[in-house]
């Protein structure tokens, strides 16, 4: 495969270089000092400057900085690995895989993926499960239209957590309440660093965890015979969600800055100039993953980057694995069977019908 090539992105005017190789992509993302994420808005592709004033903290400052922030939050993003957390998840998919069973089939990107993430992000964010019907009903997009950014869109999640952080005492458990209260390095949080770590939540980590719910019950439909191993052995979740990452690659790529000039695989990269880490092609890498193309669902091992790689992988992982594996788990313990249409693999986020015996 081609490890970089450079693409002008239509919507910046930026060339970008797209790094695509395994390897170069591990390399660059541990190398903050010459590659920064410390921008704002300038990290996504297309850029963000224009949908918000205030960075995303932590991921868009770099070490020592970056690493106090993510510490700040680390524990509620911990919140997975707590038995009780991870049977609540369970009894919450559980309720929506009976809902399902009653009607026989399910549409599995809007009509599954999306409410279950919006009430498992009640779970993570310590809000009411009344708040899903709010976040569900922004759809599977934050702020993006179906070409470019919404700024109404973008506008009304800027307004919606100035509301809630405004009105955190309402729900002294959840993430507002904690980031109006939370100390770093002994001084409360600015303003904007409230509103960048709370905007980060639902721009980077809801979306993708959607896409990854939703390919993963489209594939157990489309696939029997792993179905039917999934139902004799429940552990195959762990891998196979692993795999699913890997394959699906929820966030395709997200760029850094090079901040003085510097070169991979032999391409000449100008100061200031953005790179692209193409973490679906890296996913891909035949270097590294045999049969890079095909879904092998218990692959081992699989040292995929689909949750990022280095100092700012990304922090919801733990989430999406519970929320992953325990949907794969739940159809397998209470569903006989799933039958789904004959889609393309690029269609796979559209809008999929799945019948449930």
């Amino acid at each position: 495969m081609s490890g970089i090539i450079i693409q002008r992105e239509p919507e910046d005017g930026d060339d970008i270089v797209h790094i695509q190789s395994y390897r170069a992509l591990r390399q660059t993302a541990r190398d903050w000092e010459r590659f920064s994420n410390d921008v704002l808005g300038r990290i996504q592709i297309p850029a963000e400057d224009r949908t918000r004033s205030f960075r995303q903290y932590p991921i868009e400052t770099d070490p020592p900085q970056h690493t106090a922030y993510r510490a700040l939050v680390q524990g509620m993003f911990n919140r997975p690995f707590d038995p009780d957390y991870a049977a609540g998840i369970e009894s919450l998919v559980d309720a929506m895989v009976t809902e399902a069973l009653g009607i026989g089939e399910i549409e599995i990107v809007e009509g599954f993926a999306l409410p279950l993430q919006s009430r498992a992000l009640t779970h993570l964010l310590g809000m009411p499960i009344a708040e899903a019907d709010l976040w569900t009903g922004w759809g599977l997009h934050v702020f993006r239209a179906e070409r470019g950014y919404d700024l109404d869109r973008a506008g009304r999640l800027v307004d919606y957590i100035a509301d809630r952080l405004d009105r955190a005492d309402l729900w002294p458990d959840s993430l507002f309440a904690y980031l109006r209260s939370a100390r770093l390095d002994g001084r409360a949080l600015t303003r904007d660093e409230q509103m960048g770590m709370a905007h980060l939540v639902f721009a980077g980590g809801r979306d993708t965890v959607i896409r990854l719910v939703s390919g993963g019950i489209a594939y157990l439909a489309q696939n029997p015979a792993v179905f039917a191993r999934l139902k004799a052995d429940p552990g195959l979740a762990i891998p196979a969600t692993e795999e699913l990452v890997r394959f699906l690659s929820p966030l395709a790529l997200l760029g850094r800055v090079c901040r003085n000039g510097a070169q991979v695989d032999g391409v000449d990269i100008a100061p200031g100039q953005r790179v692209a880490l193409c973490f679906a092609a890296a996913n891909r890498d035949p270097a590294i993953f045999a049969e890079p193309d095909q879904i092998l669902p218990d692959r081992r091992p699989n040292p995929h980057v689909g949750f990022g790689s280095g100092p700012h992988a990304c922090l919801g992982s733990a989430h999406a694995r519970l929320l992953s594996r325990t949907v794969m788990q739940t159809l397998a313990r209470r569903v006989s069977s799933l039958v789904a249409e004959d889609v393309p693999r690029d269609m796979l986020f559209d809008s999929l019908w799945v019948t449930l015996t």
